[in-house]
């Protein structure tokens, strides 16, 4: 995202946020990488709650931002209807004034995006929980794919829960090239989550035998968010009591200390419902 903190909208700074550099679904990354660098249309990205789909969008925009001639926007759509999503868009690509009225704003999104192709400059715009955007939302971005399209001048890669809404399967049906199915994490890959979550806190790799990761993996049911949330916690609890072994025990005690809503959260992630 290009714009500077002073003029980052309130939806772009939620989506924004900073998180750990963690590994994840790098087989999804580098399809969603495909879309970038082809410069394809639109692409979805869709999971359950909390198996990683924000964390993959700020991993895109995190290393678009990094590739020349590449500029990325991060959108939260949360409650977001379809003239302030083109305020977002504006702010996200420099437009200053932003204008009011929505006809001129898209004309001004356009010409911008016109501009930016005119200078070999590829614009990926990254849109978290599109699901919970309101309705007026997908006719506003089926035009501005069709606008787009001649020239290929926009990237838009979605996230959403399942079951993914009406409206984004038909833009996904005329305009994407990938659906992108996000699949909780392996016993494997929550021991790598595990140790890179608590080498990131600048600690030393604790131990972690089979009995805890088999526990870590069966109390939240391989999904990202809740991994990170007890992670954090075990961490903790072994610094207090100056441990450097994590064992089954420690495990399933932290997990007790988690906020009542996040396990509603995790038995929502767990069998896909919204």
């Amino acid at each position: 995202m290009q714009t500077t903190s002073a003029s980052t909208s309130p939806a772009q700074s939620r989506a924004a946020r900073p998180q750990p550099p963690l590994l994840l679904h790098t087989e999804a990354q580098a399809r969603c990488e495909f879309l970038i660098q082809e410069r394809k249309a639109f692409g979805v990205i869709v999971g359950p709650a909390g198996c990683g789909k924000t964390q993959l969008l700020r991993t895109l925009l995190r290393e678009g931002r990094s590739l020349v001639r590449t500029t990325p926007v991060l959108i939260d759509m949360t409650a977001v209807g379809g003239r302030q999503l083109l305020a977002e868009l504006a702010n996200g690509l420099g437009l200053q004034p932003v204008p009011s009225d929505p006809f001129p704003l898209l004309r001004a999104i356009r010409d911008r995006l016109e501009g930016d192709a005119d200078c070999g400059t590829s614009r990926v715009v990254l849109l978290d929980h599109l699901d919970a955007a309101r309705p007026d939302v997908f006719p506003l971005l089926r035009g501005l794919l069709n606008a787009a399209a001649p020239r290929r001048l926009l990237t838009i890669i979605a996230a959403s829960r399942p079951p993914v809404p009406v409206p984004l399967r038909q833009l996904l049906t005329d305009h994407g090239s990938v659906r992108i199915e996000l699949r909780p994490l392996t016993d494997n890959e929550t021991a790598e989550f595990a140790r890179a979550a608590w080498g990131h806190a600048a600690h030393s790799h604790p131990p972690l035998d089979p009995d805890a990761v088999r526990t870590l993996h069966t109390l939240t049911a391989g999904q990202p968010r809740q991994l990170q949330r007890l992670c954090e916690l075990v961490r903790l609890a072994s610094d207090m009591e100056g441990t450097r072994g994590v064992a089954a025990e420690v495990i399933a005690a932290a997990f007790q200390e988690l906020p009542a809503d996040s396990e509603e959260r995790l038995v929502s992630a767990a069998t896909g419902e919204p």
